[in-house]
């Protein structure tokens, strides 16, 4: 069964899909700290982005978008993202 991480602190960065500024994140089935190259998924515009360098959050390569789409844990985080995200919005 997955579960939502603890939240992490991380230096503020901005989703580099929305500009949403960014400062916490939680892991999937585990409580640890981004690392360089970890992927992420904007809470605002649900939107994946990746740990660049000092944990700057930036675009996926091409590359790295193909091999993320056949990740099914993370495709259906972002789905679930976005129905909670839709959800939420249609009771505001």
């Amino acid at each position: 069964m997955e579960f939502i991480g603890e939240s992490q602190r991380i230096t503020e960065s901005k989703c580099p899909e929305c500009g949403k500024v960014l400062d916490g994140c939680s892991g999937v089935n585990h409580n640890e700290q981004p690392k360089v190259g970890d992927v992420t998924i904007c809470i605002k515009c649900t939107e994946i982005a990746v740990f660049g360098n000092n944990l700057k959050l930036r675009k996926p390569t091409k590359k790295e978008m193909e091999e993320f789409k056949k990740n099914t844990e993370l495709m259906g985080a972002q789905t679930k993202l976005k129905q909670f995200r839709k959800y939420y919005s249609m009771l505001n």
